[in-house]
């Protein structure tokens, strides 16, 4: 069953109990981008200033350096 929340996420749906099982996503997204840098005919399904400002999320997040 799709979730209601975000297409293609099958994680996103409420469960009533327990944990739900790998779903692959960090695998996949991982296997996409080593096939975008291997053959840069691979249309990249987002951008590579998508990623560094998700990383730039992340590092704010893990240092703290964001405003409270």
């Amino acid at each position: 069953e799709p979730s209601p929340f975000y297409e293609q996420f099958r994680s996103l749906r409420r469960i009533k109990n327990g944990r739900r099982g790998k779903t692959g996503y960090f695998a996949t997204m991982l296997a996409h981008a080593v096939s975008c840098v291997r053959n840069p005919e691979t249309p990249a399904v987002s951008s590579f200033e998508d990623g560094i400002a998700a990383l730039e999320i992340l590092h704010t997040i893990r240092t703290g350096n964001g405003t409270n």
